[in-house]
């Protein structure tokens, strides 16, 4: 199975890359659901691996409606991420009416082009009318997105919502792929295979204690002496799951 894995730091893509991964979705601050990664991390990361790297375009926490002036502050922060070796881009845009903010995402598909371009999981919070987000995929894929990530909707998890997922993935144009993320685990990502699905994304990580003492005196913006890795092994165990036992 090709494997999306969603990481942080310079450590975590390649370990990422190690165990197999085929693409990094590369964000800052993933305890906030990722936002736009700095300049520096980018660079760093493309020097030390050889697969894509997708940068999320998010310039703040909360919800997916953006002012004018956020808007510009992430075409900008697009245009110098694509200039500095970014591979694709990752985003997304709603209206106060929760329906797709074309006018937005518009400005950043325009920079993008012809990158790869995914509409994040913005999609699970999207209205949807008379149960049918058919209007919603035409949109996006008319927008020039070329993924959409989804955990199936709301605050759902992969393994919570696999029928959803697969109704997506019928009623979604051809040119737009559904990747399904969001605790996805063995067993999801093996009913996903079973289902005709190729990629999946997940964070894989596992939560290590500080190398020293240091953390656990000083780390006062999260839980103390601990911190979110990427795991090599729970990497590896997703993108075999297509290999026979």
């Amino acid at each position: 199975m090709f494997v999306e894995v969603c990481a942080d730091s310079l450590e975590g893509c390649v370990r990422a890359a190690k165990a197999g991964a085929g693409r990094i979705e590369l964000c800052s601050a993933l305890e906030l659901g990722g936002l736009t990664p700095s300049v520096g991390l980018l660079v760093a990361v493309k020097a030390a691996v050889s697969i894509p790297v997708f940068c999320m375009i998010r310039c703040r926490s909360g919800d997916f409606r953006y002012s004018p002036d956020e808007v510009e502050t992430m075409r900008r922060d697009t245009e110098i991420l694509i200039s500095q070796g970014a591979d694709g881009i990752v985003f997304g845009a709603l209206t106060d009416a929760r329906a797709i903010d074309k006018a937005t995402c518009r400005i950043i598909s325009e920079v993008v082009r012809p990158l790869p371009f995914t509409f994040h999981r913005a999609i699970d919070f999207a209205r949807v009318e008379n149960g049918d987000p058919s209007h919603l995929l035409n949109e996006i894929s008319e927008l020039g997105f070329t993924r959409i990530l989804t955990s199936g909707g709301g605050d759902k998890t992969v393994p919570h919502a696999l029928i959803e997922i697969c109704d997506l993935r019928q009623r979604a144009p051809a040119t737009l792929i559904i990747l399904p993320g969001g605790g996805v685990d063995v067993a999801a990502a093996s009913e996903l295979h079973k289902a005709g699905f190729t990629e999946i994304h997940a964070s894989c990580s596992v939560v290590e204690s500080d190398r020293e003492d240091y953390g656990s005196r000083f780390n006062n913006l999260g839980e103390p002496g601990t911190m979110k890795v990427v795991c090599k092994r729970k990497v590896s165990t997703l993108v075999n799951v297509d290999m026979p036992r």
